[in-house]
């Protein structure tokens, strides 16, 4: 009877565990559990006193719908309408400070940092962009008073000059947009000939990660068998929902055009399939293009005794003659005789069949030469000793 109890509690305790699992799982797949992002209408992460700005708590689409908002200013809650934006509508440096919010999943933003200030000239940038965005910076004054004779920096550098022009454009952005920026102006209406300066730094995400091209049979892929080879990469959250097409190459050589499909298959893999193999990945618009890194990938059966593709110490040496010989170039047959004997037939069959050997076997020895596996060891196991 105790058994009994005992088996109870263990299958009522199991039972409660998986229908923990399978809430936790359902709740994920519902979008519930997607990580929020707080945005600010104008974008600029710098403003002067008494400007506006509006703070919105962005969801997934299928985490929208009965869901309430908590705002946390330095870690300390605020605004307890429990609305998805609220609006800052007269700043006060007091107002500065890392922000975040909070749905009813209880799942929290990453803190983004607004800086009110107060001057004559500032440089305005978005809190962050990603690979792609168009991108502007604005060097801005005081009660959005006119400016002149504008200079960008980056990094120090200049970037762009203009008598009149206060905002520096970017289409398209990549990895390296990112760094500081300053800009420079002189204000008309001021009696004084100094100018204002004000810099600000752009951090740029990426829109997905370098891609890496994977082999599900790697590293043993056998003469005849199926191959797949994947381009594996991963979309930024903020952008989960974009598009991507895959390419894939072999020896620079394109063996899948642009398409949808991540993945590259061979039904029968031969000699021919034996390379130096990579992938590309890009938008449908072509704003973010990424290549990944070679892999070599070599079909066991193709190089003898090489299936990782490891040069290996020479076990054996041979005469020089006899490497010449079964690397060289294709030596003529020889001119059939006008009568030939019963024994000589045979000899000659004996030869033609392993001129085919041979002619098979050198390409795949030249492969090898490539990558400098010994010749006398791809003879041997080839051959035999």
């Amino acid at each position: 009877m105790k058994l009994r109890i005992l088996l109870l509690r263990a299958a009522v305790t199991m039972l409660v565990l998986a229908l923990a699992v399978l809430l936790s799982a359902l709740k994920e797949s519902s979008g519930a559990e997607v990580k929020p992002e707080v945005s600010f209408m104008p974008s600029w992460s710098k403003i002067f006193t008494k400007e506006t700005v509006t703070l919105t708590c962005n969801v997934a689409s299928t985490a929208e719908g009965h869901q309430g908002y908590s705002w946390y200013k330095n870690g300390s809650q605020i605004n307890k309408e429990h609305s998805q934006s609220f609006t800052i509508k007269t700043a006060h440096v007091s107002d500065s400070g890392n922000y975040q919010c909070e749905t009813t999943s209880r799942v929290m933003s990453d803190a983004v940092r607004l800086d009110v200030t107060y001057g004559w000239v500032i440089l305005q940038v978005p809190y962050s962009v990603i690979e792609g965005d168009s991108l502007a910076l604005r060097c801005h004054a005081w009660g959005d008073s006119s400016v002149k004779n504008t200079t960008f920096y980056k990094d120090s550098e200049v970037i762009q000059f203009s008598a009149s022009e206060f905002v520096y454009l970017v289409p398209s952005v990549n990895m390296d947009t990112g760094g500081t920026y300053t800009c420079e102006t002189s204000l008309p209406q001021n009696l004084s000939s100094d100018n204002y300066t004000d810099e600000g730094f752009v951090s740029v995400q990426a829109l997905f990660s370098s891609p890496e091209i994977n082999v599900r049979q790697y590293p043993m892929i056998e003469e005849g068998g199926e191959m797949t080879i994947r381009c594996d990469t991963t979309l930024n959250p903020r952008r989960a929902n974009t598009k991507l097409e895959f390419a894939f190459y072999q020896n620079t050589r394109t063996v899948q055009g642009f398409g949808i499909s991540s993945e590259y298959q061979v039904n029968s893999t031969g000699l021919q399939h034996t390379g130096d193999y990579t992938c590309e990945v890009k938008t449908s618009t072509n704003s973010v293009k990424k290549k990944s890194p070679v892999l070599n990938i070599l079909i066991h059966g193709a190089c003898p005794g090489a299936p990782n593709m490891e040069a290996r110490p020479h076990q054996k040496s041979y005469p020089t003659s006899a490497i010449t010989t079964w690397v060289g170039p294709t030596v003529a047959a020889p001119s059939p005789a006008p009568q030939r004997s019963p024994k000589t037939v045979a000899l000659g069959v004996q030869s033609e069949v392993f001129h085919n050997q041979f002619a098979d076997q050198r390409k795949r020895f030249e492969y090898c030469l490539s990558k400098e596996i010994p010749i006398s060891q791809q003879i041997e196991e080839t051959f035999g000793q």
